[in-house]
């Protein structure tokens, strides 16, 4: 069948004797064989050496591929540079060289687009789905680079061309539907969630309507069930969300069965998936022991690739740690947290690595604070937040939502050790970055600013600052009030609270008569109730 377009290319499956074979025919062709033949097998040769996991060598080839078929200008080095350099891309990708990948993807859908455009007699519908392929990887690297409306466009693009191209002729459906697919992803990424979910559902129904037995046709279904259920989680459909990333985990398993060294890691980001999706449910033990089984398969991988797969180790570890905790398997769950923690500051030398890191401290903060040890959660927290200022000090722009919640986090820890005052100062400061994020986003973090300055005027009132806890309780009142006008159902409970407490520090403080008023305010609301 007519390769597809996605964001990623579809897994191959190689052994060390398949490298031994490429490398082999490569060897034979001597020093006037055709560039475009090498390149070919230069190109077979990196799949399967990415494949093995060694990766640097895998980019080698890969550059050695793009360089042989340049070098050839015919209408057949051409087709032949759209595929390689699609390929290139992905591995620059998987080096984290986002720049490199992104002109690597481009100048493929260039030369695809120069294709179409020759008089060659030979230029047809393959060609229109080179390129149609070739947006659709193009997508996935704009995205990668920060770039969602161009990755929106070279997706819709994509897909507007293998419609196209399915009218006449049905053997690029699966194209039409890995495109799809991809597109699902651009809309998800730019919030248009319901197209998003329009996008993913005729995906699955196209991907159904193919033939089950094909590989790429099984591997496209599983990998479009994952995202829908993505998609359906976010338009609130969750129960259907949980059947699909179910089915999908069965059909990665047979996967799995039918090729144990291929689809193993997509087996485990299912399965880290359903767990997350149901953390907080009454499933806590289907939760736990599918955490289990997500952590059981990425050490497999680490033992393989550590270098590819030690951070989503890591992730699936604090993941286990919160499902243990879940089930009130308290020393499991800071265990499993500590080793995640422990592989985090191994990788903690870049932005991203150092975000991770503090991210996991402060799962770790709170696997301590349950068990009981308030002065190990306290420091964990401390670090966390520490880690989390250093990145907002050089891109509070990216950073400024973690660091509110870092603090946030920090100063309800120092509460619960009971170091009120500390816990007081940190607030100050959390508030202060939760008002930045509340006057340039009101429909994001209004609800977040109420909460935390009620939060700091029931602190304050413990602490005797009577009239601080007052203006913090009367703060918060404008916001629940500003929430409250619109979705009444949900905040106004909240308000009715807050006045309560706003009350109830006024008559302490000798002023009946805004008491009355705060009491009056919230009788009213009750009655409405």
């Amino acid at each position: 069948m007519t390769a597809g377009t996605g964001d990623v290319i579809q897994p191959a499956t190689h052994d060390g004797d398949g490298v031994d074979v490429v490398a082999a025919a490569i060897a034979r062709r001597g020093p006037d064989a055709d560039p475009v033949d090498v390149g070919g097998d230069l190109d077979q040769l990196a799949l399967a050496l990415d494949a093995l996991g060694r990766h640097a060598e895998a980019l080698a080839a890969s550059a050695a591929a793009v360089t042989a078929v340049r070098s050839v200008a015919s209408a057949r080095g051409r087709r032949a540079a759209v595929t390689v350099l699609g390929h290139y891309a992905q591995h620059l990708e998987n080096s984290g060289r986002h720049r490199e990948a992104l002109a690597a993807a481009a100048e493929s859908v260039h030369i695809a687009q120069t294709l179409l455009r020759s008089e060659d007699d030979e230029v047809g519908p393959g060609d229109r789905a080179a390129l149609a392929t070739a947006e659709g990887r193009l997508a996935a690297h704009l995205a990668a680079n920060d770039l969602p409306t161009e990755a929106l466009d070279a997706a819709r693009a994509a897909v507007a061309r293998y419609r196209s191209l399915v009218e006449d002729d049905a053997v690029y459906e699966l194209g039409l539907a890995t495109a799809l697919n991809g597109l699902g992803n651009r809309l998800a990424a730019a919030g248009l969630d319901a197209e998003a979910l329009d996008a993913s559902l005729e995906s699955v129904r196209r991907f159904r309507g193919l033939d089950a037995d094909d590989d790429d046709v099984a591997h496209g279904l599983a990998s479009t069930l994952n995202n829908l259920s993505l998609r359906l989680n976010r338009v609130g459909r969750h129960e259907e969300a949980l059947e699909t990333m179910r089915e999908c985990a069965e059909r990665y398993r047979v996967l799995v069965e039918q090729d144990p060294d291929t689809h193993q890691a997509e087996l485990a980001m299912v399965l880290n998936n359903i767990s997350v999706d149901l953390a907080g449910t009454e499933h806590v033990e289907e939760a736990a022991d599918t955490a289990r089984q997500c952590v059981a398969v990425y050490r497999k991988l680490v033992g393989e690739d550590p270098e590819r797969y030690h951070g989503h180790l890591a992730t699936a570890l604090l993941n286990l740690g919160g499902r243990l905790s879940e089930m009130d398997k308290m020393q499991a769950a800071l265990e499993a947290t500590e080793e995640s923690v422990g592989m985090l500051r191994d990788h903690a030398t870049e932005p991203r690595g150092v975000e991770r890191l503090g991210e996991g401290l402060a799962h770790l903060a709170n696997r301590f604070a349950e068990a009981g040890d308030f002065a190990a959660a306290v420091e964990s927290s401390n670090d966390s937040t520490t880690l989390i200022e250093s990145l907002a000090a050089t891109d509070p722009g990216r950073y400024r939502s973690a660091l509110a919640e870092a603090r946030c986090d920090s100063a309800v820890l120092l509460d619960e050790a009971g170091r009120l005052d500390e816990a007081a100062a940190m607030a100050e400061t959390a508030i202060v970055v939760v008002r930045e994020l509340t006057e340039a986003d009101p429909d994001a973090y209004t609800a977040t600013l109420a909460v935390v300055l009620t939060d700091q005027a029931r602190r304050l009132d413990r602490l005797g600052r009577k009239e601080e806890s007052a203006a913090a309780a009367r703060d918060a009142i404008v916001h629940y009030r500003f929430l409250n006008a619109t979705e009444p159902e949900l905040y106004g409970p909240w308000l009715v609270e807050a006045l309560d407490d706003l009350a109830g520090s006024l008559r302490e403080l000798g002023l009946d008569g805004e008491a009355a008023t705060a009491e009056a305010e919230a009788a009213e609301l009750r009655g409405s109730e």
